[in-house]
């Protein structure tokens, strides 16, 4: 995720993936588009975290590694921007903007894989954004409902009605409006990730990413910050990439 020129990655998303033993590591959004092919061989699941405002060199990168996903029937995690993005990348031509509300969560579909037996409706969420795509433009946007289940909904300041949480129809794709990772009791969210992780076949690397200190960037999170593209070293198979 790009932030004043660099890529970063927020600490508390990376521990929300360790304490399900899910490795974790970055993909620098100036990734060159031709390298995504080898990047997503060497993955098992891509998870697309929040951020700020959509750079469009970042855009190129989300959209061609979602078709790469599509492909390969490989698991995706959108959370809040990257719920956003796989939005658009699914045809929806522009987001909305959405004053934030109260963080209440309605389920409106009970034929989903990851909220079987769950109930997100029993506590508020944690909502960072400005921007979503109401309940009546997802509805009337044929590209998403060909691609997406709707799962949750959640109301803006105003009262109005807008998507927070998809499923893929034939795709292993989840996105969710607000931040599971914000919330303890929704760990269960990265568990129910890793599951569809298994199988693969893609084995451990030996080496987890090291990660260095993390700095207080976006939304005053701490955050770890990495420059430039994708070497040799990042591009080995790992359990997760983010």
């Amino acid at each position: 995720m790009p932030f004043k020129g660099v890529s970063f990655i927020t600490k508390t998303l990376v521990d929300w993936f360790k304490r399900v033993s899910i490795e974790v590591i970055p993909i620098p959004f100036t990734t060159p588009l031709k390298d995504a092919q080898v990047v997503v061989k060497g993955i098992d699941s891509l998870c697309l975290q929040g951020g700020p405002e959509i750079h469009p060199i970042y855009k190129k990168l989300a959209f061609k590694m979602l078709d790469l996903a599509s492909d390969a029937k490989l698991p995706v995690f959108g959370i809040c921007h990257g719920f956003q993005m796989m939005l658009l990348w699914a045809g929806l031509k522009g987001l909305d903007h959405i004053p934030r509300g109260p963080g209440s969560v309605l389920q409106v579909s009970c034929d989903s894989q990851i909220l079987k037996g769950r109930d997100l409706t029993v506590s508020s969420k944690t909502f960072l954004h400005d921007y979503g795509v109401y309940h009546d433009t997802f509805v009337t946007t044929k590209s998403l409902t060909k691609t997406f289940r709707l799962l949750t909904v959640s109301e803006d300041r105003d009262g109005k009605v807008y998507a927070s949480g998809i499923e893929g129809l034939d795709l292993p794709f989840w996105g969710f409006q607000f931040h599971p990772e914000l919330d303890r009791g929704l760990d269960w969210m990265a568990d129910f990730f890793k599951s569809q992780m298994r199988g693969s076949g893609h084995p451990v690397s030996e080496e987890p990413y090291a990660f260095g200190k993390p700095v207080v960037l976006w939304e005053k999170k701490q955050c770890y910050v990495f420059p430039g593209r994708t070497g040799h070293q990042n591009t080995r198979k790992r359990r997760n990439k983010l």
